[in-house]
């Protein structure tokens, strides 16, 4: 398997080439050069780093050659905060709005009661679906419905990552605390569960 930093490089030379060395200890230098400033980036960052630099880079304006470090630095920071930030927005997307409607509450439990209803219980994502229904005052459509399985997986996997520590937030972020929220969450889903009794 290829070290991150190597993949990082080959995607971003695919769009924009590489320097040409002399020799090979001269390229030698360069790669090395190129560890040691991305070495330390987790692979996930480098990843989504060449995406943002493939995906914004212009040519007229950046040049149509491999970026300097301190644009590939940019963009590997950037990521960082991208992949730490991502736990905090699904927490947020299953938060129904703020305060209370009995009324909506209601419906949305009624909905939650259809074969749809029953399927996301059986699939783990009646959380999404019940927050779902509560903002719309109706089911999903399917497109929709797609977006909250996803969200779902990504929700219980950015969940996990966090109660193990995994998510490098940064100093702006207080893992501790999205956690903490993050089980609030988790635990509101069970209650909706328990509201309505096992799905069926």
């Amino acid at each position: 398997m290829r070290d991150p930093v190597s993949n990082f490089i080959d995607l971003v030379g695919s769009h924009f080439p590489r320097p040409k060395f002399p020799t090979e200890d001269a390229e030698a230098v360069w790669m090395a050069s190129w560890v040691r400033t991305l070495g330390h980036y987790d692979p996930a960052a480098l990843a989504k780093a060449a995406d943002i630099i493939v995906r914004t880079r212009d040519r007229k304006k950046d040049g149509a050659f491999f970026p300097v470090p301190k644009d590939v630095i940019q963009a590997c920071e950037d990521a960082k905060r991208n992949i730490a930030m991502r736990p905090l927005a699904l927490l947020a997307g299953n938060k129904p709005p703020s305060g209370f409607s009995p009324e909506r509450h209601k419906l949305a439990l009624d909905l939650m009661g259809t074969d749809m209803g029953r399927q996301a219980f059986a699939g783990q994502w009646h959380g999404q679906l019940y927050a779902f229904c509560y903002a719309n005052a109706r089911l999903p459509s399917p497109s929709e419905v797609a977006d909250l399985k996803a969200n779902a997986r990504a929700f219980d996997r950015d969940l996990a990552a966090l109660e193990r520590g995994e998510i490098d937030a940064g100093p702006d972020l207080d893992v501790k605390r999205l956690a903490k929220l993050g089980r609030h969450v988790a635990a509101r889903r069970e209650k909706i569960a328990k509201a309505i009794g096992d799905g069926s």
